[in-house]
């Protein structure tokens, strides 16, 4: 528990107009406060409140009321933050919130820290390091897959797996440190053979949630796919296609796309940011090569590349340089116009631009194999029943810089006890792991590491 006695208030709501807003205090003097400022209708008072109930009254300062309010009182320790929490729901204009808000901090409470009632969650123990963390994945998700993998986060299957590996750690601790301690004994140990299977196998688990992270980075930030080609070969009308609106100007005009156009699109519950690049060629003037340059870096930054050719002009040296210049990036040909004459089959199509590289006839004009090429996309970078599995995805980079700090320290103690030094250097790497992954869900995390994790959250949260 965390030896604090002031309490914390906030406007845990949105700002702006809306039809509910909500003052949340959290600390020993939560309930006395509301006493003060809040008048439950009939005779009840505040102190005799049921813990988990909605109680009808007002808001008064002086005899005016501020609002109508329902005020709900949860007592400590089955609250989020383990300590008494007061929430007072109101009509959601900022004037009454506000009101509300300065009305607590003159009564006895000060304005919350942003993410301040999660801290204290986790400082009172109530959840863990990365359970606080998925707190914050939840609030900024953006995707339903994103959405997902913070909540598997929240109820605990990073942390469920990361505590037993910590436990087997321990295990082997515990024993290298008694053979340390009483070398005469007569007490049997596991052989240097064992110690090596255990550590081995301890490693495989981490290097096993480690692999997930790539997978877990597209959960949280989503796709960047880049629409390249050469100019009028449908780039404008496949991303329009692909939006469901007309956001990009389509002419029959080449090169009417100069600059980047960037917009967002959910395939299947994966954020996607499709890019609708200037078309690559020789550039014909300065703004030209300003914009084919501009493709070029996109498509050094992006996860896949969408590669539109023209079915009813062919394959042009153009569009073989522009498969050459993406080199080894995820990539799909985008074979459009299949509404117009054709002038090149797909096996031709393969055989020029790459056979290893999937095809999807369409057309965007028409918006045909629209769903296919999303399907696709979806399959290329998401392990089908992924989210449905307890098997954790770990989508925070602090989390995969503390495994691989861990692994690290693995190898050194799979290297000493390789190489027969004493249980004295074994079990300080031993140690070393352990305090690694202690980082993951806060046993072993300075004060200055949660201050930047809770300085992301929104104040009231």
């Amino acid at each position: 528990m965390i030896d604090n006695q002031d309490t914390i208030a906030a406007v845990s709501t949105p700002q702006g107009r809306g039809a509910l807003g909500i003052v949340r205090m959290s600390g020993p003097k939560a309930i006395s406060i509301a006493r003060r400022i809040f008048s439950p209708k009939g005779k009840k008072d505040v102190l005799s409140i049921s813990s988990f109930t909605l109680n009808y009254g007002w808001v008064k300062t002086n005899g005016s009321v501020i609002d109508e309010a329902l005020l709900s009182v949860m007592r400590a320790p089955k609250t989020y933050t383990r300590e008494d929490i007061v929430e007072i729901s109101l009509h959601g204009g900022m004037v009454s919130l506000q009101k509300v808000l300065e009305l607590c901090i003159r009564n006895g409470a000060r304005l919350a820290e942003p993410g301040e009632f999660t801290k204290r969650a986790f400082m009172n123990g109530r959840i863990d390091l990365a359970q606080a963390e998925a707190v914050c994945d939840i609030v900024n998700a953006r995707s339903q897959c994103s959405h997902r993998a913070a909540v598997q986060q929240l109820v605990g299957h990073l942390s469920n797996r990361i505590g037993r590996i910590r436990d087997d750690m321990a295990e082997i601790l515990a024993e290298l440190e008694t053979a340390v301690d009483f070398p005469e004994e007569g007490i049997q140990f596991d052989s240097r053979e064992e110690i090596l299977r255990k550590v081995g196998h301890i490693r495989g688990e981490c290097e096993a949630i480690l692999a997930t992270f790539e997978t877990g980075r597209i959960y949280k930030e989503g796709l960047t796919v880049v629409i390249a080609g050469r100019p009028n070969v449908g780039k404008s009308s496949l991303i329009n296609a692909m939006l469901r609106e007309n956001r990009a100007i389509v002419t029959e005009i080449p090169g009417t796309t100069r600059d980047i156009i960037s917009e967002e699109v959910e395939i299947k519950g994966l954020k996607v940011n499709l890019m609708d690049t200037a078309g690559i060629g020789e550039a014909k003037d300065k703004i030209d090569a300003i914009g084919i340059q501009k493709t070029m870096d996109s498509i050094e930054s992006s996860d896949l590349v969408l590669i539109v050719v023209d079915l009813s002009e062919g394959i042009s040296d153009d569009d073989k340089q522009i498969v050459t210049c993406i080199r080894d990036k995820k990539s799909i040909i985008i074979a459009n116009k299949k509404d117009l004459p054709h002038k090149v089959r797909e096996e031709e199509i393969g055989n020029a631009l790459g056979k290893d590289i999937p095809i999807i006839k369409t057309s965007a004009l028409l918006g045909e194999g629209i769903e296919e090429i999303e399907d696709l996309i979806y399959r290329m970078f998401i392990q089908e029943g992924i989210s449905e599995k307890e098997s954790p995805v770990i989508t925070n980079l602090r989390h995969k810089e503390a495994l691989q700090n861990l692994r690290e320290a693995l190898l050194k103690a799979e290297r000493a006890t390789k190489h027969g030094m004493s249980e004295e250097f074994i079990a300080c790497d031993i140690r070393d792991a352990l305090r690694h992954i202690g980082e993951i869900t806060g046993q072993t995390t300075t004060e200055g590491i949660l201050d930047i994790i809770f300085s992301k959250f929104c104040i009231g949260k």
